[in-house]
Parts: C-alpha cells; structure tokens; sequence
C-alpha cells in the first residue's frame, strides 16, 4: 500500500510540475502576442505616412 501512495505522490507531483511549466509558457505567449501587436501599427503607420 505505501508502494502505491509514493507512486501517486510521483505521478501527482510530475503533473503538477507539468502544469506549472504550461502556466509559465502560456503567459510568455501571451506577453509576446500582445506585443508585437501592438509594436506592428505603429511600424505601419510610421511607414504609410511619407
């Protein structure tokens, strides 16, 4: 029984480690989408104006 407790601990562990690193990717995603959507009609509006 203490057997199966440790491997659920593990597998617990390991998902939630897994989550974490999903939650962290995700917010660089998303930091980088809205910046460069907002970096891009500045450029273009910049450029269309000469």
């Amino acid at each position: 029984m203490d057997q199966f407790i440790f491997a659920a601990e593990v597998v617990l562990n390991g998902l939630m480690t897994g989550v974490m690193y999903a939650l962290v990717a995700l917010g660089f995603v998303l930091i980088f989408k809205r910046r460069a959507s907002s970096t891009m009609p500045k450029g273009f509006w910049r450029c269309s104006r000469r």
